[in-house]
């Protein structure tokens, strides 16, 4: 097992934690690695999960914060949230999220 993998296993542990920013920062650096595409069907399925919390508005403050603090992270949700995916229901949010 290399560090890439790690990162993933930590992630979903961090989320499953409610340790948001280092999920967030984890999946990130897998997803951005261009050494390791076997992991990113992994990576993008946690980090969609991540992604779906900003629609619990329970869950809202603390995801939002951690997505503020790790500014790599915003691409990757932005082409989740203006593909053609369940999350385009996040493109009202984007701006809201993106001005903090």
């Amino acid at each position: 097992m290399d560090r890439a993998d790690i990162r993933v296993l930590q992630a979903a542990v961090n989320a499953q934690s409610r340790n948001y920013p280092a999920a967030l920062k984890c999946l990130t650096e897998v997803l951005a690695d261009p050494a390791h595409p076997e992991l990113r069907m992994n990576a993008s399925l946690h980090f969609s999960e991540l992604s779906l919390l900003l629609l619990d508005k329970y869950e809202r403050p603390s995801v939002s914060a951690a997505f503020r603090s790790e500014p790599t992270a915003m691409p990757f949700l932005k082409n989740l949230a203006h593909g053609n995916t369940c999350l385009f229901r996040l493109r009202p949010l984007m701006a809201w999220l993106e001005e903090r």
